[in-house]
């Protein structure tokens, strides 16, 4: 059975509302698997420095002004450090092969109920 993980690289193609605003992309899950493991191996070995210091820089550059002009600081250093934290996570599930994080879950219709129609 082929399997396939959905990566959307454009933001029209969204297709719920966690998604929304976020791109997404087709590949062979096994390719998928192996560009993100690779990715993530060479990350995780990184020093803590070379990992924190770019959050630190980019942080600065929210407070000196010179980042997204025109929008609130605190909400951009907010997202910038959420942003972070996703990128982390998946780096360490990548490394550590642990796809299941990345199921996504069924379409399968739930039934919550019955409603009794004899009256």
């Amino acid at each position: 059975m082929k399997q396939n993980i959905t990566l959307d690289f454009t933001t029209s193609n969204a297709v719920t509302s966690q998604l929304s605003q976020q791109e997404l992309a087709i590949m062979p899950a096994t390719l998928a698997k192996k560009l993100l493991k690779d990715y993530a191996q060479g990350l995780i070995s990184c020093s803590p420095r070379d990992i924190i210091l770019p959050l630190i820089d980019d942080l600065q550059s929210i407070i000196n002004g010179s980042y997204e002009a025109g929008s609130n600081k605190v909400n951009q250093a907010v997202s910038l450090c959420a942003d972070f934290i996703q990128e982390r996570g998946l780096i360490t599930a990548c490394s550590n092969e642990e796809w299941d994080k990345f199921a996504v879950k069924s379409e399968e219709p739930t039934i919550v109920g019955f409603v009794d129609l004899s009256l």
